[in-house]
């Protein structure tokens, strides 16, 4: 699909949470908002867990388990990906050498991505955050917490743009819940069966 077969659409979540009323946070009467990923677009992002799931839906798909992510990710250069480099989220395939084993691009930097999978809440402003080690580019892992707000922690996955040597294939978050992120740092992949 490209830009032009889509002219008439509206594109949200660029620069604000706008998607208003017809898709709330929760989800809930999302029914007119669909995943597509062009080449050369900002991606979305400033989503809930919930708007994330409901737009793979709409198209289709649905948001990838956190196997899957990895999978996906594997064989990323994470030198090649928008970590520290643009500031700012790039237009989607904008770093042509940010691609996977399998052809996938942008899982490393850019956004954080929304995987289908929750877990424990990791404790608030990454206190329980550790890293991978050098093996593994030292990438963070924010998983686990006392518990204290009982609530999920929805995972996210590869880091984003200003994430810097803590990005990459191994980067996984917990500590948000799956309400919508302040700022411009989350967005979302989706997966469909083969």
């Amino acid at each position: 699909m490209s830009a032009a077969d889509l002219s008439s659409a509206t594109q949200h979540g660029t620069f604000s949470d706008d998607y208003g009323a017809g898709c709330p946070d929760t989800g809930n009467g999302c029914k007119d908002f669909y995943a597509v990923s062009i080449a050369g677009v900002t991606p979305a992002s400033q989503l809930s867990w919930f708007q994330a799931a409901a737009a793979c839906r709409n198209a289709g798909k649905r948001l990838a388990t956190n196997q899957e992510w990895q999978m996906a990710a594997l064989g990323t250069p994470e030198n090649n990906c928008n970590v520290g480099v643009a500031g700012t989220v790039a237009n989607t395939g904008e770093f042509s050498g940010c691609v996977s084993d399998t052809g996938n691009f942008d899982m490393v930097g850019n956004l954080w991505e929304w995987v289908a999978d929750w877990g424990d809440r990791g404790e608030p402003a990454g206190a329980s955050c550790t890293n991978w080690g050098a093996a593994y580019g030292g990438d963070v892992s924010c998983v686990g917490s006392s518990g204290s707000d009982h609530l999920p922690g929805a995972l996210i996955r590869g880091g984003y743009w200003g994430s810097g040597s803590l990005a990459g294939v191994f980067a996984i978050e917990a500590d948000f819940a799956p309400f919508p992120i302040a700022g411009v740092v989350v967005g979302f992949r989706c997966a469909r069966e083969l």
